[in-house]
């Protein structure tokens, strides 16, 4: 998202197509969302038809190769091709684009023929137990005890960013009792499965039931998906999910209030569009 927003910034594109591509890669689903970017209908039923109008459209707006598209596909799990969203691997077809991808195995990068493949690693341990004090909101003249139980917590964590803020943020302001609690459901866990297991044990830490609710009813919808917080009002209106709540007006704050600590708690993330 930092790279997209740089590539805006700087005007170095004149398209920019985003599409998550998830563990299920839906060809339909995929050239349904490009069709999107580029404000087009797709009416035809099969794949080939389908990509043969998103073809003639990128085509249509390159404009002899003036205008730069930038495609991005995040999350792929297993190679995508080009071709089944209009765009040919080919030199020289008219269509001046990039396509930025992100994976969790290099080999489908490859696969793909990536000319560029840029590894992230994990965090050191010094950059780990820093982020991790700054987010848990601790000094360096704290409690020696906390201070060490935080450092084991880090280390569960396996240097993962969104494991040790979501563990930071979950234990700031806690009593050492619930420090120590949670460093004790993480001990004898695979390191494999830190971040499913950071997460569950942030729900947990979940004090009130509607805020709860609202996560659960979030995870009825499909993967990356931009929730329409209106949507989740009138679910979460029909479900009786609010408690003490008349009007809807109440129940838009009510959501409101819910969504900001599942953000807080990095359960959920702000989507780029208004409304979502």
């Amino acid at each position: 998202q930092r790279l997209k927003k740089v590539v805006k910034d700087k005007k170095m594109f004149h398209y920019i197509v985003e599409v998550v591509v998830g563990a299920n890669t839906d060809p339909i689903a995929i050239q349904d969302t490009v069709a999107d970017y580029l404000s087009i209908e797709l009416k035809g039923n099969t794949r080939d038809a389908r990509a043969y109008k998103l073809r003639e459209c990128f085509k249509a707006l390159s404009g002899g190769g003036k205008m730069k598209f930038l495609v991005i596909l995040d999350d792929v799990w297993s190679p995508v091709d080009l071709d089944d969203i209009g765009l040919s691997s080919l030199p020289n077809q008219g269509v001046d684009f990039k396509v930025l991808l992100t994976s969790r195995n290099s080999d489908i990068c490859m696969m793909m023929g990536a000319s560029l493949i840029f590894n992230l690693n994990m965090l050191t341990d010094e950059e780990a137990h820093n982020f991790f004090r700054r987010y848990a909101e601790i000094s360096y003249d704290a409690d020696p005890e906390l201070i060490k139980i935080g450092e084991a917590i880090v280390e569960k964590c396996g240097g993962l960013p969104i494991a040790i803020k979501t563990m930071a943020v979950t234990l700031r302001n806690k009593r050492k009792d619930a420090w120590k609690d949670a460093l004790s459901r993480l001990e004898h866990r695979d390191t494999h499965n830190v971040v499913a297991d950071v997460l569950k044990l942030s729900y947990s830490n979940i004090q009130d039931e509607e805020t709860r609710s609202i996560f659960l009813l979030c995870g009825l919808f499909p993967e990356d998906f931009d929730i329409p917080t209106e949507d989740l009002v009138r679910y979460g209106w029909g479900l009786k999910i609010f408690t003490r709540v008349y009007t809807m007006r109440h129940a838009r704050k009510r959501l409101d209030t819910c969504i900001e600590r599942l953000m807080h708690a990095n359960m959920l993330i702000k989507s780029d569009n208004v409304g979502f």
